[in-house]
């Protein structure tokens, strides 16, 4: 006879946008959607205990809806952050945060951020930032064309790509981290403003937060936890 009493535990997945510090304590960047949904607890498939957790205070002001601000932070919970980014051939670059404005970016080929696999190859998917006559009106409509962006291509995300960077390649070699995905509406992908988003959870937290480039990474023989790396999360 089966046992009615265990119910079957429903999991989600996040993708890990980067990691951001507040003095000695780490986090990383996800969707709010994702964390409205999780119970607490997130893990890396490799990594036994949790990965990270759900932040123990509230945000102040947290929107109705998700076409304001859908960004968030989890806590990390162990020392296996890695954070690297990687151009299109997976090269890992020095990174700086984009912050100039949205009409700046119209017309910039992107890429999406991942994690490489283990024979270093990135995967990652290119387009190009709409201009704006030629966004969806239904997205003009519900985001802000101030904070947010939109690259045209169909297949510049699918789903679960929520979270992940979008960055070009600067002329002088570093990777100019321009926002995370957030949603996709009529086939065009809607993203938020990386260093907008970070301002509003600084807001939000009352956290002065900074990305994080530490140098000190994990021991090779460890497993290393990059920005672009999916999670699990029991709902």
């Amino acid at each position: 006879m089966a046992d009615c009493c265990k119910a079957e535990q429903k999991t989600g997945k996040a993708v890990i946008s980067c990691f951001v510090k507040h003095n000695r304590s780490i986090y990383a960047i996800v969707c709010r959607h994702v964390t409205n949904t999780a119970r607490d607890s997130f893990f890396v498939k490799e990594i036994k205990t949790p990965f990270a957790r759900k932040m123990r205070k509230n945000m102040k002001n947290e929107p109705d809806n998700y076409t304001d601000n859908d960004i968030d932070l989890i806590e990390i919970t162990t020392d296996r952050c890695n954070p690297v980014f990687r151009n299109l051939k997976g090269e890992i670059k020095c990174e700086r945060i984009f912050t100039g404005r949205t009409v700046e970016l119209y017309g910039k080929a992107v890429f999406q951020c991942y994690k490489t696999d283990t024979e270093g190859t990135c995967n990652s998917k290119a387009g190009t930032i709409s201009p704006l006559p030629k966004i969806s009106e239904i997205i003009q409509g519900s985001y802000s064309m101030e904070t947010h962006f939109v690259v045209g291509e169909d297949k510049f995300a699918d789903a679960g790509d929520s979270g992940r960077i979008v960055a070009y390649e600067a002329n002088d070699g570093y990777l100019e981290l321009v926002g995370i995905i957030v949603h996709k509406c009529d086939k065009q992908t809607v993203c938020l403003l990386l260093g907008n988003g970070i301002e509003y959870l600084k807001q939000q937290y009352g956290l002065e937060l900074t990305l994080y480039k530490s140098q000190h990474h994990s021991c090779d023989d460890e497993v290393k936890v990059e920005p672009g790396q999916i999670m699990t999360f029991r709902i």
